[in-house]
């Protein structure tokens, strides 16, 4: 989802399912895709365009 830089609402709505479907909390979700947003993000994804709430703990634009 994460490869084009943008999350259209689809696939917003896919990640939803995806957490509820495999029964994960917010916090556990947002920890299995950091590493996919991360990748997004310094190939130069504007944060704004990737569904999330806050950059992940740790990274700096």
């Amino acid at each position: 989802m994460y490869s084009d830089k943008f999350i259209d609402n689809q696939e917003a709505i896919t990640q939803v399912n995806l957490q509820i479907m495999f029964d994960l909390s917010y916090d556990k979700f947002e920890d299995f895709k950091k590493e996919e947003v991360i990748l997004a993000l310094i190939n130069g994804a504007d944060p704004r365009n990737l569904d999330i709430s806050t950059l992940p703990k740790g990274f700096v634009l």
